[in-house]
């Protein structure tokens, strides 16, 4: 009995540490890098798209979202962050990288939001996994906020919803310069 006791006191311990834990990772969501000089936005820029849209002429910032199909949290953020993406396209170039394994899977999972056709968007597969390296992107979904001098002004990690009125605030706070 007492060691039943002790086992379950050892899993509540470890629950409480990760709940502490995890309080302080969700304070984390919006921080700003200061190795940006160590990603290369251009790698990204010179990548072959899969599926290339633009609307309007391309704004002061670039979104940079790895993402991946078979990601819970990715398909969960996608339609807030087209939503957003479409809503500020004069403001706005987002260019979404896939971790998938085929060309077929992306196009299948865009395919699946309209609103892919009213953004100023990108569609990449990182097929080589080296844009994903060079941006240390240990999770997903990763996305990097940059100026259009490719200064890196934001990182937000996890799935973010896009209609959140912190996080508006962050990125239009970069809108003017």
């Amino acid at each position: 009995m007492d060691k039943i006791l002790r086992k379950k006191n050892a899993i509540i311990g470890l629950f409480l540490v990760f709940i502490s834990l995890g309080g302080g990772l969700a304070a984390q969501r919006f921080f700003a890098r200061e190795s940006a000089k160590n990603y290369d936005l251009e790698m990204v820029r010179a990548a072959d798209p899969i599926l290339a849209n633009e609307v309007k002429k391309s704004g002061p910032l670039i979104l940079v979202n790895f993402w991946a199909s078979w990601c819970p949290p990715c398909i969960e953020e996608t339609p807030s962050m087209l939503k957003y993406a479409k809503t500020h396209a004069d403001q706005i170039q987002l260019y979404m990288v896939s971790e998938d394994s085929s060309a077929k899977e992306i196009r299948d999972f865009v395919k699946a939001f309209n609103d892919v056709y009213s953004v100023n968007l990108r569609v990449i597969w990182d097929a080589d996994r080296k844009i994903g390296q060079n941006f240390k992107v240990y999770k997903m979904p990763e996305t990097f906020l940059f100026n259009r001098e490719g200064k890196l002004l934001r990182q937000f990690s996890g799935s973010m919803d896009w209609s959140e009125p912190e996080l508006h605030k962050i990125i239009s706070a970069h809108f003017q310069n």
